[in-house]
């Protein structure tokens, strides 16, 4: 199956993606006659799942040695973005397995590594069987204390939940990742102190800012990066609320962050989603971190959280120096493209090699899985 290329035998990366399908073949062929049997248009969707598979194998030259992993696989239906995702992040997985490899190696506790393997599972067999790959990994967010506690699920009230003592504007699921989850922080390892400046890259609707704000309380700062004006005018009215509930300012950026400052296309249609796109509809103001630290006189960056869609790496790429000078700690989303989780921590070590990589996972779903990242001795 693999005998062609080079240290496959002894990648932790290829072994995992191995062990994937062969549970994703067993446990489809127990299906797979009632699949192709279930009606009109069972085969043509066959035809499909075989082809797609194909495809994706062909491209990368990597041999399959059993038919049957086309013949027994179903996709489930879903998001498409999120399916070709998958798909992507197989691809890569096995392509240059060793970056992957590298991570793992680096990642500073078992509890990272545990989500490093469910990530490579879950990723792998959803580029099959779609969210049913949850059926066969289910997200450690289920399993480490970290799902919804129902006591603590914030109450509706208007247009917003009452969460932190305030009203927040925003999506259900986003307030609950952020002040029920706390996606944002690694317990004792990596996390918001009192007093922090902390820079929120993807700030939405304001609802990571506000927990941010209550993390690094009065004598705290966080500036919020919002492209969107969408999103922003929430991210406004959260805002002015947080100021009188004795939280950090919160002082709002109508700006992109990218690897140079420059003008680019924004997609700003996409609710949570929307990003920086050649196919935007609206002209958006990018510049880097290290010009916003320059520009706003920070004299330290303790705390930085991106989530920008997929923007991340170019948005370390503009953050050098501050990395450098600064080593703030930082929570980082690695599950927007393919290449990411590889990425992001070669771009962090290249300019601090002391940085200590945890990896996190509380979500109930396959996305959402957030790199952490610190250095122990900051001075």
């Amino acid at each position: 199956m693999k005998e062609h290329l080079p240290g496959y035998d002894t990648s932790h990366t290829v072994a995992l993606v191995d062990e994937t399908m062969s549970l994703v073949e067993t446990s489809c062929r127990g299906h797979f006659d009632e699949f192709i049997t279930g009606g009109a248009g069972s085969s043509a969707h066959l035809g499909t799942v075989t082809h797609v598979f194909n495809r994706v194998f062909e491209f990368i030259g990597f041999h399959v040695a059993r038919a049957s992993y086309a013949r027994d696989v179903q996709r489930a239906q879903g998001d498409r973005r999120g399916e070709w995702r998958n798909v992507a992040t197989l691809r890569a997985m096995l392509v240059a397995p060793e970056d992957f490899d590298g991570v793992y190696r680096i990642l500073a506790d078992d509890s990272s590594r545990s989500v490093f393997d469910w990530f490579v599972h879950v990723r792998t067999a959803a580029a099959f069987i779609g969210q049913g790959s949850l059926s066969l990994y289910p997200s450690p967010g289920l399993s480490d204390g970290s799902s919804e506690k129902v006591h603590d699920l914030p109450h509706r009230r208007g247009k917003g939940y009452v969460v932190g003592g305030i009203i927040v504007e925003s999506d259900h699921e986003a307030i609950v990742d952020c002040f029920v989850r706390e996606q944002y922080r690694l317990e004792e390892r990596v996390e918001v102190q009192p007093g922090d400046v902390v820079l929120d890259l993807g700030a939405y609707k304001g609802e990571s800012s506000v927990w941010l704000a209550s993390q690094a309380g009065p004598s705290g700062r966080v500036l919020a990066l919002e492209p969107n004006p969408a999103a922003r005018a929430f991210l406004e009215r959260n805002a002015v609320r947080a100021a009188g509930a004795g939280m950090a300012q919160i002082q709002i950026l109508p700006v992109a962050v990218g690897s140079s400052p420059r003008r680019e296309s924004f997609i700003s249609t996409a609710e949570s989603c929307s990003r920086l796109d050649t196919g935007g509809d609206m002209p958006v103001e990018v510049t880097t971190l290290d010009d916003v630290v320059s520009e706003h006189r920070l004299a330290r960056v303790d705390f930085i959280k991106m989530d920008i869609e997929g923007g991340e790496v170019e948005a370390l790429k503009g953050a050098r120096q501050t990395i450098l000078r600064h080593a703030p700690r930082l929570a980082i989303s690695v599950y927007h493209l393919a290449h990411d989780l590889p990425d992001v921590v070669a771009v962090i070590r290249e300019v601090r090699p002391d940085y200590r990589f945890f990896l996190s996972h509380k979500s109930p779903g396959m996305y959402e899985t957030v790199l952490f990242a610190s250095v122990e001795d900051r001075g």
